[in-house]
């Protein structure tokens, strides 16, 4: 379960969520179903004072070769990790798609990259896992 916050450039709160992901299938991260409820202040402010881990990002859409993406920049702790969030409706379009040469590594199908894992995560525990990584890549 996660709590989102959604906010435009000048801070205006835009959407209140509580989410929840499931995978259909726990051998394949690249699939699953989300819901979303939409949360008023009061029901946001009552569910923030839960215990939780915080995960802090700004997303921005662009196009990556021939799709929209998501492209997360990470603050607090995780400050230096951007990610690039690609969505597809079939196991075809995915297997088809070819990212623009400047992303990084593939991280769909490692569990620590996942937003739940990334939520616990230290500094320096970042830095351990993206010095695993191929020095050329973007990250």
């Amino acid at each position: 379960m996660r709590l989102r916050l959604v906010e435009d450039l000048a801070g205006e709160v835009l959407e209140r969520k509580l989410g929840h992901k499931r995978r259909p299938d726990q051998a394949d991260p690249a699939a699953i179903y989300h819901t979303s409820l939409y949360l008023n202040e009061a029901e946001w402010a009552l569910l923030g004072d839960l215990p939780g881990c915080c995960l802090v990002k700004v997303r921005r859409t662009i196009q990556a070769g021939e799709r929209r993406a998501a492209v997360d920049v990470f603050e607090g702790p995780l400050e230096g990790l951007i990610m690039l969030e690609v969505e597809f409706r079939t196991h075809q379009e995915r297997a088809a798609y070819r990212p623009p040469a400047w992303v990084g590594e593939e991280v769909t199908h490692r569990e620590e990259f996942s937003g739940g894992a990334l939520s616990a995560s230290s500094g320096d525990e970042l830095r351990r896992l993206l010095g695993q990584f191929d020095r050329q890549s973007p990250l």
